[in-house]
């Protein structure tokens, strides 16, 4: 006769596959067979177990999310390299591989966003200086009137 599992075990094991543990992990921590703990995932509606135990990054789940959060990570960096020297953050881009999972990244793309945005804010200075050239003059020509 089999042995009945109980709810605590039970819990412990949801807990542990919702965290990422693998199978064999979770059945080494609780005694619980193997099959025993895919039947407890499979009715608390677990998918298939992780080959990895390494944690999950959560709130990521398309490539698009991915490409951001990488991009979140390395934007402080990118900034530095492109303002201390524009012409080689190309460079050293092209030898730079960002990888994530089994995606890799090339951060060519994220130095071109970053130049495009340094392009932007020196524009949009530009623009604001030239705003307020034209509210001294303006300012100016009521005085004169």
């Amino acid at each position: 006769m089999a042995k009945r599992i109980d709810t605590k075990t039970k819990e412990e094991i949801i807990r542990l596959s919702q965290e990422g543990v693998t199978l064999a992990d979770i059945a080494e921590k609780t005694g619980v067979s193997v099959p025993s703990i895919s039947k407890i995932r499979k009715e608390a509606g677990i998918g298939r177990s992780r080959k990895s135990s390494a944690p999950v990054e959560e709130g990521v789940t398309t490539s698009k999310q991915l490409e951001a959060a990488v991009k979140k990570l390395l934007w402080p960096s990118l900034s530095k390299v492109q303002k201390a020297a524009p012409k080689n953050a190309n460079a050293i881009a092209i030898e730079v591989k960002v990888t994530v999972g089994s995606q890799s990244y090339g951060v060519e793309e994220l130095i071109a966003e970053a130049s495009k945005e340094e392009q932007l804010k020196q524009k949009q200075q530009e623009l604001e200086e030239a705003r307020k050239r034209v509210a001294a003059i303006e300012a100016e020509m009521q005085s004169l009137k």
